[in-house]
């Protein structure tokens, strides 16, 4: 991915060619490290070091 200190998560779905209710589902399991910066909860996002490390789960059959 290019990198960035922060993406949206949809981002990171649109960039790694997979569904934003697949990002959203290992956020939601805690296999992928989100912020939500406002208390709505609107925007997710994610660090680029945390998409690093999921990506490297992924790549271990996690």
């Amino acid at each position: 991915m290019p990198r960035k200190p922060l993406y949206r998560a949809a981002e990171v779905a649109r960039v790694l060619g997979i569904s934003r209710s697949t990002i959203y589902a290992e956020i939601a399991s805690g296999r992928l490290r989100a912020k939500r910066p406002t208390k709505s909860g609107y925007c997710v996002y994610v660090m680029s070091d945390d998409v690093d490390e999921w990506l490297k789960g992924e790549g271990n059959g996690r």
